[in-house]
């Protein structure tokens, strides 16, 4: 029975390694496969840019090298210092109007202190009516006003004021 063990194992051992080469060699396929989409692309790509992109760059590059050569750069340059000069007298007359308004209006504030009156306390007008509601009893404000609520006192005079 053991003899028959030995050259079993070693078809297992084939198979596995039979298995693993084709593993490996499927493995390497798509890799090639990955590769060659990939020089495929690169391809494509190229050919695009160098068909559309490359000319249109330089079209654009000579442009603006047409432009720059038509562009007196000292004529610029001092027309822009020019500009810069004006923009800042202007801004400096226009701080100097400004801090002599804002030094005459502070120079006009009374800053001196104003005594106030205190005032007198108010004093609600219908005090003297409330007052002389709150001696009489319930039943009597609800009979002189003709109330019906069953509440309380102050709130029977409160109704009876606002009738």
């Amino acid at each position: 029975m053991f003899s028959a063990i030995a050259p079993l194992l070693a078809g297992v051992e084939l198979v596995t390694e039979l298995l693993s080469v084709a593993v490996l060699l499927m493995a390497l396929d798509k890799l090639a496969t990955a590769i060659r989409w990939t020089y495929a692309a690169g391809k494509f790509t190229g050919r695009i840019w160098f068909t559309y992109g490359l000319p249109a760059f330089l079209f654009i590059a000579d442009g603006i090298s047409a432009i720059n050569a038509q562009i007196d750069w000292h004529e610029v340059a001092a027309t822009v210092l020019d500009s810069l000069a004006v923009i800042a007298a202007a801004g400096i007359t226009a701080a100097m109007y400004v801090h002599e308004w804002h030094a005459n209006w502070v120079g006009s504030i009374d800053w001196a202190a104003k005594p106030v009156a205190p005032a007198a306390p108010a004093i609600n007008p219908l005090i003297d009516i409330a007052a002389s509601l709150e001696r009489l009893t319930c039943k009597q404000v609800r009979a002189e006003f003709g109330l019906k609520q069953k509440t309380g006192k102050t709130k029977l005079i409160a109704m009876a004021i606002a009738c």
